[in-house]
């Protein structure tokens, strides 16, 4: 494979977009919660039944809310679920939580208050069915008004950080009215109790106008002792100041300080109960405190359960086998370093940071530190630190198999890192009852212990038959700080969603914001298959499809801690900036463009043509920039990143950075499977380059991959990691900077060249080190080798150090008249040179 390297310009990109004469697309369900309220304030009558049909297969991700409750710009996320009275919302066509409607993050996830502006007095008459409830900050649902409201086929697990998943919460100071919730069906697993400040129940009625009915619920494997030091917290799952009604449920593997229910002052009717929870258990099912005297004396009337599991077996989508251990962490999950399941740790007598103890008293475990990155806060205040050679932690996990292919589930493993100001290695393996099935090593970013990055390991295979695998990582140098683990699936086939069987949407039919990706020829008939959630926040899409430029799944990115424009929420240095341009604010849904995009950075777009879908596609992406000369490659990949012989390159407009021109790759035929679409910038600033961008069939004498680069493994060329500070500025696509090293006589490298610009004339420059002096010679050709353009041999300084580098200028300006394919030949005449990179300008 080629490596190419280009000279200057600045482009900018706004949506890379998939089209064709044929659209096929599922209009009638909503993919945005913004269009709900749309739909909603043209609603006069609100005594009108509405049904609202939420768009399966996907993952909704709410925001965070400001002081004055708005939603905080520049951020991600979209609004709550909101809850006005004889309103319907429901996962697909069928409400099923099979479907995979998946409400994530967010201060709220279903508003039934008037903090935001709904001023309905009541809310009667409102059904949620299917959804399932992940990770709230706040509350995952919060109720002020009284009426009615049941969830059906209801889940809501790993809320870890929330004040309270659900607090029902109306009161006046009339009693004339009463709020009653009904869950039906519903499941709460895998839930943790955050800690002082926190509600002290999973579900909380925190008045007697609050009326609980629960029926054919399961509460399973959460956890009300996580964090739970103070000894006047008592925790359950349900609590309530209101009349409790629960029926033919489910509570198994809770951890509870008092009982898995508590009822204050109001009365409890229960039947068809199993109970069997942990912890410093008063009653094994539910406390019933009837007066204030056995509240303060804690000597509650208990209420017991069932000791039958026939009442559980028989409940619908129940919890996983009891017999199965349970794990804390199921995918997708972000979870902090210090939530381990086993730990190796060198000298374990000492612990080093102060951060890692409970309730004030020292862990025998990693060290630990306190922590001031803001992504790593997420999950806690401290992380692993002070670690050594050797050292390592296991983290246990369970997965679905609604997405196996081929008996594997796919996952993307994840790990926040840092070190000091040079790279250090770590290792992460895939283990299944003990044993390493895959592994792999990785660099930490070595730009300071606070500099933290997330390193991911992408495509892993779950093998699908199998409930618990686990992941470790290993610190193969040592001094590494580590602060988060995370695994998250990654999608390629789902469930097809027939859609011909979908209601209608209520007020009006609301359409996609944006288009196409669809055949150039007739499409297949057949059930269409929709998107899925993919949980590092990109979306693997079927035809047709529309990206936003903003919609990339990854990003190559030369200055990745400083981000352009002021359009980029996600924090990982791309370049964005608001758009003008009235098509792609209309016709593409895209209010940013990507600007200041320079030589080789390229982002990437993940999509999959399902197995009724081969055929010849058009792909469109819109373009624009200042200047004449500019260019963009698009490359088709498969999904592990293998080449597809697929790729074009095109001019990009040059009529001003706000005047978008549509370019258009037409025809292209693809087979089904999971692709990628990578978007590249073919020309850049002056370009300083790791040498190895080498092409392939270079020549080593001594073909044996000398030392610890782990890159370029598809040639014999030797090459070491590389502490120099300027080699460490030059382009490169791998995670750890290298030199080509160890090299003999009259080995030899060639490297590609595009000079889109035009320029008849260029500056070429070496970053060498040598023992002593020590001879190259330099050729550069056009890109047949037909003619030579140029030669010069050049010595080396020599500085009795291997890791002492200079910059050689080979040519201030050499004639490469109007060719813009070139070919550069490196011979190492005597061998013994390390060359980390190479300039061209």
């Amino acid at each position: 494979m080629s490596r190419h390297v280009f000279s200057s310009w600045s482009a900018v990109l706004l949506g890379a977009i998939m089209l064709s004469t044929s659209i096929a697309v599922v209009d009638n369900c909503f993919s945005d919660f913004n269009k709900i309220y749309e739909a909603e304030r043209a609603v006069t009558n609100t005594n009108a039944q509405r049904t609202y049909i939420i768009c399966p297969n996907k993952l909704y991700e709410v925001g965070f809310l400001d002081f004055n409750n708005n939603l905080r710009q520049r951020q991600r996320g979209g609004p709550p679920l909101p809850l006005r009275p004889n309103m319907k919302l429901q996962c697909g066509t069928d409400g099923a939580r099979k479907n995979l409607c998946w409400i994530t993050d967010g201060h709220l996830q279903v508003d039934g208050t008037a903090i935001r502006g709904l001023d309905d007095d009541r809310l009667d008459n409102v059904e949620l069915v299917g959804f399932v409830f992940i990770g709230s900050v706040q509350h995952s649902t919060w109720i002020m008004k009284p009426g009615s409201v049941t969830f059906r086929d209801c889940e809501w697990r790993e809320h870890t950080r929330s004040r309270g998943p659900i607090m029902l919460d109306y009161h006046d100071a009339y009693a004339n009215n009463e709020l009653v919730v009904i869950f039906e069906n519903c499941l709460f697993r895998d839930n943790r109790y955050f800690g002082l400040g926190a509600q002290t129940a999973l579900v909380v009625a925190n008045s007697d106008q609050n009326r609980m009915i629960f029926r054919k619920t399961v509460f399973y494997n959460n956890d009300m002792l996580w964090n739970n030091t103070s000894g006047e917290s008592r925790t359950h799952v349900v609590e309530s100041l209101g009349p409790t009604q629960i029926e033919d449920s489910c509570f198994i593997n809770n951890k509870v300080s008092s009982a898995a229910v508590a009822i204050y002052g109001n009365q409890l009717v229960s039947n068809l109960i199993h109970s069997t929870n942990t912890g410093g258990i008063s009653c094994q099912f539910a406390s019933v405190f009837e007066t204030l005297q056995q509240y303060k004396s804690l000597k509650p009337k208990c209420v017991g359960g069932d000791s039958s599991l026939i009442g559980c077996a028989q409940l619908s989508d129940g919890p996983p086998p009891v017999d199965v251990n349970p794990v804390k962490h199921i995918v997708p999950f972000t979870t902090n370093a210090l939530d381990y399941d086993e730990a190796f740790e060198v000298g374990s007598s000492v612990l080093e940071g102060g951060c890692n103890r409970v309730a004030g008293l020292t862990v025998d475990g990693p060290d630990a530190q306190n922590t001031d990155d803001k992504i790593c806060l997420e999950f806690g205040g401290c992380h692993v630190s002070h670690s050594a050679a050797g050292e390592y932690l296991v983290y246990k996990f369970t997965h679905a198999n609604d997405f196996a292919i081929d008996g594997n589930v796919l996952v993307d493993v994840m790990a926040r890192i840092a070190s000091p100001t040079e790279e250090k290695l770590f290792r992460l393996e895939l283990m299944y009852n003990g044993q390493v099935e895959y592994s792999d090593t990785f660099a930490s970013p070595g730009l300071g212990y606070k500099e933290y990055r997330t390193i991911t390991w992408n495509n892993v295979p779950l093998r699908s038959e199998e409930y618990t695998h686990s992941i470790r990582i290993w610190f193969v140098n040592g001094n590494i700080n580590f602060c988060s683990i995370g695994v998250n699936y990654v999608k390629e086939i789902w469930p097809t969603i027939p859609s011909s069987t979908l209601d209608p949407a209520p007020f009006p039919t609301l359409h996609p914001t944006t288009l196409v990706f669809a055949p150039t020829r007739k499409p297949p008939t057949g059930p269409t298959v929709g998107p899925t959630p993919d949980l590092d926040g990109s979306v693997i899409a079927v035809p047709p499809i529309t990206w936003s430029a903003l919609d990339y799944y990854q990003a190559f990115e030369k200055t990745p801690d400083t981000s352009l424009g002021g359009c980029n929420w996600r924090n990982d240095g791309v370049d964005a900036q608001p758009t003008t341009d009235t098509i792609c604010r209309e016709r593409d849904g895209s209010n940013c463009n990507i600007g200041w995009w320079e030589a080789e950075e390229y982002l990437t777009y993940r999509f999959t043509i399902p197995s009724n879908g081969a055929g010849d596609y058009d792909i469109r992406v819109r373009a624009a920039s200042n200047r004449a000369g500019r260019h963009m490659k698009m490359e088709l990949m498969r999904s592990n990143g293998s080449a597809v012989s697929s790729f074009e390159t095109y001019d990009v407009p040059s009529s001003g950075f706000q005047s978008f021109e549509d370019l258009f790759w037409t025809s292209v035929n693809i087979q089904p499977g999971a692709y990628i679409l990578k978007i590249y910038s073919k020309t850049g600033i002056p370009g300083f380059y790791s040498a190895l961008y080498y092409t392939e069939g270079s020549i080593d004498n001594t073909p044996k991959r000398i030392r610890n680069c782990p890159y370029r493994k598809d040639t014999s060329i030797d090459a070491n990691t590389v502490i120099d500070s300027v080699c460490k500025q030059a382009t490169t696509e791998f995670a750890q900077h290298c030199t080509v090293s160890f090299t003999e006589p009259n080995e030899t490298l060639i490297y590609a060249i595009e000079n889109y610009t035009g320029k008849s004339s260029l500056k070429v420059t070496l970053r060498v080190a040598s023992f002593r002096s020590r001879d190259l010679r330099i050729e550069l050709f056009t890109a047949n080798g037909s003619s030579t353009l140029a030669s010069k041999t050049i010595s080396t300084i020599g500085k009795q150090d291997w890791n002492v580098y200079d910059t050689i200028t080979l040519w201030n300006s050499v004639n490469v008249g109007s060719a813009e394919s070139l070919q550069m030949k490196v011979t190492f005449l005597n061998g013994q040179v390390n060359l980390c990179a190479f300039g061209i300008e």
